[in-house]
């Protein structure tokens, strides 16, 4: 059955190629065994043949693979035409038409029979003729065997035209349809005939045909072909009887005594002729659907002619076969034939509109009418299985949150989808129901699975779970710790752990240790100064933004000194005054040797007041909460000191040497008296002097009396006497001056410093009158001579 299809498919593709062969010529002798007579040519001359059977004489041209006489046939097989002759005409009076048709890819068959004008010809024996080289053509023995594609066509002009409807009662089941051109009525009628005929048929005329007028043969002929599947009639405007034909004698001289001019060339109604016909054939004998579009499309259009059909053909376009191309193991997928409603052709040779398709191969269809066949169309089917269990999923364990190139695979499988699941918040980029896909992360990590799916079935998930890792980690809560300590101790700092993070990283102030540094608590060791505490957190996305805390370094207590008195003057310590210079210092604890005291109870403030009775140490020891700071500050008790005041010359004088010294007169401070000496005593009275020394120890001299007898008492002193001294009540003062004095400044100030009297000098000897002066002593100076001046 397979080889079968195979010849047809050759057929189909072989005759629609559009390919021009070169002409061979054969003449063949078919023998009809059930009938007897028939003639032969025989030296040129047609006689009977005697004997059992006929004999039909027939010349044969075929595609060749050059043109000439029993040259080789072209490769393929061909369809044949079969070509009845008119009236008293030769076959050789259709070599026009028979070679187009021969280039065009057909064998084209001319039976000689009844070509004589005596005795007359049958037309029923050449009916029979024409129908038996259409039999015998595939017969055995038949030189045309395996050259043939088992299709054929009758046809035939004027008398042979009249055959082929008689034809058709003997005609076997190759013959296809027929074609007739100025077709004549016969003896029996070929309209009789017409009237069984059921095979298509083209009927072909000319109006200008006084052989075989249409009225009287052509046209009863077409209305008698009431069984027809297809007919169709075409008269040819100004087309002629014998024109269908090359030019013939015998049919010129009969149609030259009815003619009428201005008829068409024997070259253009062939012409028009082979126009229609070549589709005509091309259609029903190779099969070429579109051919019969074509004819019908001249039908539709004709202007040259005047065109009648009764026909009833669809023509298949597009073939197809639809359904799916495979099937999975141990089932089966149906194949569908389209466009639907026409005859199908499986590679299987099965007819049916489909087909199930159980095994993987390439299945073809073939799509006709009955008549035309498109080009075969095929498709090929595989046997699918199930998916395999997809494989373990290729990709980072861990990944950041928000990343948008994050690939994971499984292995490829062909013709399979994978089907992945994604954790809440993630989104595939590309790759969607491959085995590799690119994704975003989302914030939340989570099992990603994929099954393996194709239209055999889907797999149970492969899973892999997924971290995720914050890429933008949380700022840190609040440092939980001491806002404050003290130097050189520890203390435990730490943070609530940020979620998504892998370590921690600690920033100290300068100076500043701690351990360790990756966790959410450090212990730390501070320096001497404060600052700030830091942290972040991290993971292998980045890290966090700092949270801080400003630690302050408590500072230790300090003493930088104790103020007060260090020497103390024997005689002198009760109630001294002490004060401690310190910073950051909240307590104070003094201690002092056993025979001193506190004033009070002040022991324990920053100044103590104490009765220091001997040399020793005063100890202080401050207290702060990071812890304490000593002091010792060493006491001396120093000797007072025991001035001695004497009379020296007009003044008195101090023996002992001090740092300072201040004089007494009767037991009152002279102002500015605070030398160690005074020169010149002015008034008589006790003279004393108060001295301290390097300690500040303070000692008194016993008063010393110096008594002032009168102005010749006391010796000039730089050239100035002044008398009488002291001042009397009328308050009338003489003064004796050196002649160095004379221009200079006269001054009487009082102790305080005040000036009271001040003039310049004029003479040796000057008078000062109604000086009113309160009893006191008085400096009087001229120049740089100084003297006291008393007033009682």
């Amino acid at each position: 059955m397979r080889n079968t299809l195979t010849a047809l498919l050759v057929c189909v593709m072989s005759t629609a190629m559009a390919q021009t062969y070169s002409v061979g010529h054969s003449s063949v002798n078919f023998k009809d065994a059930a009938r007897s007579g028939g003639f032969s040519i025989n030296g040129g001359l047609t006689v009977p043949t005697g004997g059992t059977g006929r004999n039909i004489g027939t010349e044969i041209y075929y595609p060749a693979t050059s043109a000439g006489d029993n040259t080789p046939f072209s490769p393929g097989v061909f369809p044949l035409v079969i070509i009845g002759h008119g009236f008293a005409m030769g076959w050789d009076s259709y070599k026009t038409l028979t070679d187009s048709l021969v280039k065009n890819g057909y064998v084209v068959a001319l039976p000689r029979t009844e070509g004589s004008l005596l005795p007359a010809p049958s037309h029923l024996d050449f009916g029979k003729d024409l129908a038996k080289v259409a039999e015998l053509a595939e017969a055995m023995g038949s030189p045309l065997i395996g050259k043939l594609n088992g299709r054929a066509a009758i046809g035939g002009h004027s008398m042979g035209g009249g055959a082929t409807f008689l034809s058709d009662a003997f005609a076997p089941a190759n013959v296809k349809c027929y074609f007739t051109f100025a077709a004549a009525e016969t003896n029996p009628k070929a309209t009789t005939a017409a009237k069984a005929i059921t095979r298509p048929h083209l009927v072909m005329a000319g109006t200008y045909d006084c052989v075989a007028p249409p009225a009287q043969h052509q046209d009863l002929m077409w209305d008698s072909l009431l069984l027809s599947t297809c007919k169709t009639y075409i008269n040819i405007t100004k087309a002629y009887h014998c024109a269908f034909a090359d030019n013939n004698f015998n049919c010129g001289f009969g149609e030259g005594t009815c003619i009428t001019a201005g008829g068409l060339s024997s070259t253009a109604q062939q012409g028009i002729v082979r126009m229609y016909l070549n589709p005509y054939l091309d259609y029903y004998l190779k099969q070429i659907c579109p051919a019969w579009t074509k004819f019908n499309n001249l039908i539709d259009t004709a202007t040259i002619s005047t065109v009648e059909q009764v026909c009833n053909v669809t023509i298949p376009s597009n073939a197809a076969i639809t359904g799916d191309n495979f099937f999975c193991n141990g089932s089966s997928t149906t194949l569908s034939a389209s466009p639907a409603g026409f005859n199908y052709i499986w590679n299987d040779n099965t007819t049916a509109a489909t087909l199930s398709a159980s095994t993987a191969g390439t299945y073809s269809l073939v799509v006709g009418n009955g008549t035309c066949l498109l080009p075969s169309v095929s498709v090929s089917v595989s046997e699918n299985f199930p998916p395999f269990l997809p494989s373990s999923i290729t990709g980072n364990d861990t990944v950041c949150s928000g990343i948008s190139n994050i690939n994971l695979s499984v292995v490829n499988q062909s013709g399979v989808t994978f089907n992945w699941t994604l954790p809440n918040g993630w989104n595939i980029n590309s790759g969607t129901g491959t085995n590799v896909i690119v994704v975003t992360s989302g914030n939340a990590g989570g099992q990603v699975s994929v099954t393996a799916q194709n239209d055999c079935g889907t797999t149970t998930s492969s899973q892999k779970g997924i971290v995720v890792v914050p890429s933008n980690l949380g700022t840190p809560s609040a440092i939980t710790g001491s806002g404050s300590i003290c130097p050189g101790t520890s203390g435990w700092y730490s943070i609530p752990a940020v979620s998504g993070a892998d370590t921690y990283n600690w920033s100290l102030p300068q100076g500043w240790s701690g351990a360790p540094l990756d966790s959410t608590a450090i212990l730390i060791t501070s320096g001497a100064t404060g600052g700030s505490l830091s942290v972040v957190a991290v993971n292998g996305c980045g890290n966090s933004s700092p949270a801080a805390q400003n630690i302050t370094a408590l500072p230790l207590p300090t003493i930088s000194a104790i103020n007060g008195t260090e020497n103390v003057c024997e005689g002198s310590g009760a109630g001294i005054y002490y004060a401690a210079i310190t910073t950051n210092v909240d307590s104070f604890a003094w201690s002092v040797p056993g025979n001193w005291s506190f004033v009070g109870a002040n022991q324990n403030t920053s100044t103590p007041i104490i009765n220091v009775n001997s040399s020793g140490n005063i100890s202080l020891t401050v207290y702060n909460a990071c812890g304490s700071a000593q002091f010792q500050q060493p006491i001396a008790v120093v000797d007072t000191p025991q001035p001695v005041a004497v009379v020296q010359g007009n003044g008195v004088t101090c023996t002992t040497n001090a740092v300072s010294y201040q004089w007494y007169f009767n037991g009152n401070l002279l102002p500015n008296e605070t030398a160690q000496s005074i020169p010149v005593v002015t008034s008589s009275g006790n003279y004393s002097v108060v001295v301290s020394d390097v300690n500040g120890c303070v000692g008194s001299s016993q008063p010393v009396n110096f008594t002032i007898i009168g102005l010749e008492d006391i010796s000039p002193v730089g050239g100035l006497v002044m008398y009488p001294n002291p001042l009397p009540e009328d308050g009338t003062l003489w003064l004796q001056c050196s002649p160095s004095q004379v221009g200079e400044m006269l001054s009487i100030v009082d102790l305080n410093g005040r000036v009271l009297v001040s003039k310049p000098i004029t003479a040796l000897q000057t008078k000062l009158k109604d000086l009113n002066l309160s009893a006191d002593v008085y400096l009087v100076q001229a120049g740089g001579t100084i003297q006291k001046l008393v007033v009682e």
